[in-house]
């Protein structure tokens, strides 16, 4: 994620950085209500925390498949 924010042209990864800092909180809440419930917790996008919190969402789901004994359509 952020090898792909850092090979952004700067206008371009400054606007996307201003999405999510700015665009997502002021859409109007009747017509976007699930964003404004969630867009205030948002991260910005270059936060060191957005890995961390990926690789944990990770780490539970297989956590998750393994309790269940799920398997993949690939595997035994």
């Amino acid at each position: 994620m952020d090898a792909s924010l850092a090979a952004l042209a700067p206008e371009l990864r400054d606007a996307d950085l201003h999405a999510w800092t700015t665009e997502y909180l002021t859409l109007p809440p009747d017509k976007y209500p699930n964003i404004a419930r969630v867009a205030p917790h948002f991260r910005a996008l270059d936060d060191p925390q957005n890995f961390v919190t990926a690789v944990q969402a990770m780490i539970e789901q297989v956590r998750t498949t393994a309790r269940n004994g799920e398997r993949t359509s690939d595997g035994p």
